[in-house]
């Protein structure tokens, strides 16, 4: 079992993510459980990502400014070969993929068209919000079905829960006010609403509203710098602080 995925340059500064699931299990694993550990593994990285990205746009336009027309359809920015110092030399798919964005990004439709005009405007001079690059709402579950119709569930879950617990206390206190008139059908409720009955009736509710909730919130606004702090707590000291 493999997990594969893309990253397709959408536009300047814009990807888009993709992956898929090769191979098979012996069980099925329901998508939407993939997408919760697909996205809490992309927040790890992608404000870095996108943090770094002003830089490395800014220099690529600086470059773009001191070349003419004719270097800029046949010579390389050499930027990304210039910003990125790759502690291994076993990391030699990061200096080809490098290369090949100095060599290609020039000649891409629309990019120096778009690149300059970012410049100008000082978006390039801006740290990008978190809450903007790790918004899962707008980057995923809107263009989701699996995630949006995992959500709406959550939702019917939440609303469930919320009836089936103010159903049982209602009856209960109505149980318990009119139980001296002796009715019949009010001693069946009486009955059937017993401590032990209420009380797993209220915890079932209590558990499925809060846990349906827990979920519901994957697909939204999630990774806050508290959590990414409490991350980097986790991260084992291999090398030795220089």
């Amino acid at each position: 079992f493999v997990t594969a995925f893309w990253i397709c340059p959408t536009g300047t500064g814009r990807s888009r993510f993709m992956s898929a699931a090769i191979g098979k299990l012996p069980v099925s694993i329901p998508r939407w459980f993939l997408h919760i550990n697909l996205n809490n593994f992309l927040d790890q990285d992608t404000h870095l990502l996108a943090t770094q990205q002003r830089y490395v746009l800014e220099a690529e336009a600086d470059a773009v400014e001191s070349m003419n027309v004719g270097e800029l359809m046949t010579k390389p920015t050499n930027v990304r070969k210039n910003t990125y110092v790759y502690r291994s030399p076993t990391e030699k798919l990061g200096v080809r993929l490098g290369q090949f964005w100095d060599e290609t990004l020039n000649r891409a439709p629309n990019r120096l068209s778009t690149l300059l005009p970012m410049k100008m405007s000082g978006k390039l001079t801006k740290d990008p919000v978190r809450r903007e690059t790790l918004d899962r709402e707008l980057q995923h579950t809107r263009i989701c079905p699996d995630s949006q119709g995992f959500v709406k569930n959550c939702r019917r879950v939440q609303l469930s829960s919320a009836a089936l617990f103010l159903t049982l206390s209602v009856l209960k206190m109505w149980s318990v006010m009119t139980l001296a008139s002796n009715g019949e059908f009010v001693r069946r409720v009486a009955a059937a609403l017993k401590p032990a009955v209420m009380w797993k009736g209220l915890v079932a509710s209590c558990v499925s509203w809060w846990l349906a909730g827990k979920l519901r919130r994957e697909f939204y606004f999630k990774y806050t710098e508290e959590l990414r702090d409490r991350d980097l707590k986790h991260i084992p000291k291999v090398w030795l602080d220089s």
